[in-house]
């Protein structure tokens, strides 16, 4: 789910959600949830963050066609 215009504000929210369902399933069930609920959070920044998209050629694939210059 990459980050668009308002997106910001989304992944806010989903995280201050997920905090407060961690939050009150730990004082109800007086269970340990705000460790699964980091896992989750990361998980939700990580796919937020856009991916710069790789140009052909780069990455060190010499099999791009591009030829590599020896010199003498």
């Amino acid at each position: 789910m990459p980050v668009h215009r308002g997106g910001r504000r989304q992944l806010g929210e989903q995280l201050a959600l997920l905090l407060d369902g961690a939050s009150a399933r730990s004082r109800v069930l007086n269970t340990e949830t705000l460790a699964t609920a980091a896992a989750i959070a990361a998980v939700l920044v990580d796919n937020a963050i856009p991916t710069a998209a790789v140009p052909a050629g780069a990455g060190g694939n010499q099999s791009a066609g591009q030829a590599t210059h020896t010199p003498a």
